[in-house]
């Protein structure tokens, strides 16, 4: 498939395994300059490795994007070794209690790192990279306080063909996402 990212330079957060491996392989296979993230490094460079020994061009970055720490060290491998990115896939997450325990056995602790872990770590890196990228289009929040910064294309194409199409419409970026109206 033509995803039209040959030669784009993609920052896969969480790339290091799992899913972001997969999503990273799919980019290097379409030519993309992938940038590998982890917070392990033999993990993340074994996965660089695997990309570079099938040609792909990728260079890797390591950061805990919970913290400001992390997420400025990924930044400065995007600029420093690729001058930027032209896609940021946000994939790095998960949760931090172990296991699948009961909800009110949950700390409130596991649950605020839970959500520096997914969401403080994808505002992060939007907030360091995106606006650096040729194009974006910058849009306010709509009510609900949600708001898509990004292109149109192969983000897009990309979601569809792998998630359907509820992901391709959050991955469009020319209008801010709203949810239909529902009357009684």
């Amino acid at each position: 498939m033509d995803l039209d990212l040959k030669d784009k330079r993609v920052l896969v957060t969480g790339s290091s395994s799992g899913i972001g491996a997969g999503i990273a392989a799919v980019l290097a296979a379409e030519g993309a300059w992938v940038l590998v993230h982890g917070r392990d490094a033999a993990r993340t460079e074994a996965v660089a490795s695997q990309l570079r020994a099938g040609g792909a061009r990728c260079s890797t970055a390591l950061g805990d994007l919970s913290t400001d720490e992390g997420a400025d060290a990924v930044a400065a491998v995007a600029s420093r070794e690729m001058g930027g990115i032209d896609v940021l896939i946000n994939n790095a997450g998960g949760k931090t209690a172990a296991g699948n325990p009961d909800w009110f056995d949950v700390p409130l602790s596991d649950w605020l790192a839970t959500y520096e872990q997914n969401v403080g770590a994808a505002v992060r890196l939007v907030h360091r990279l995106v606006p650096g990228i040729h194009g974006v289009a910058r849009h306010h929040p709509d009510a609900s306080g949600r708001s898509l910064a990004g292109r149109r294309g192969a983000a897009a194409r990309l979601a569809r063909r792998r998630c359907g199409n509820r992901a391709a419409l959050h991955a469009r970026a020319d209008f801010p996402v709203r949810r239909p109206h529902r009357t009684a």
